[in-house]
């Protein structure tokens, strides 16, 4: 460490000028971002054909709590990471 630096806060990297450290945050994402992409497809392929069916029905569960397992994980991320955000995926 340098003499006379700062430490820096949980969550962030560097001596004396800290950055967040988004580098696990985003690979921690990714898995969740896949699964949601393709719950969304999923969803939107069910209820083209017949919104009221029970393969929709089902397929809208999942992209729900897909959604809000996404959400809670933006939850713990550090404010400074850049993830996106779950109504554009």
């Amino acid at each position: 460490m340098i003499v006379g630096a700062q430490p820096c806060m949980p969550g962030q990297i560097g001596a004396g000028s800290c950055q967040v450290q988004c580098a696990t945050a985003t690979a921690g994402a990714q898995n969740f971002i896949v699964e949601l992409r393709s719950a969304h497809q999923k969803r939107d392929e069910a209820c083209f054909k017949d919104p009221t069916s029970r393969e929709c029905i089902q397929a809208d569960g999942d992209y729900n709590i897909r959604m809000s397992v996404y959400r809670n994980y933006l939850g713990s991320v550090p404010i400074g990471c850049q993830l996106p955000d779950p109504i554009t995926i």
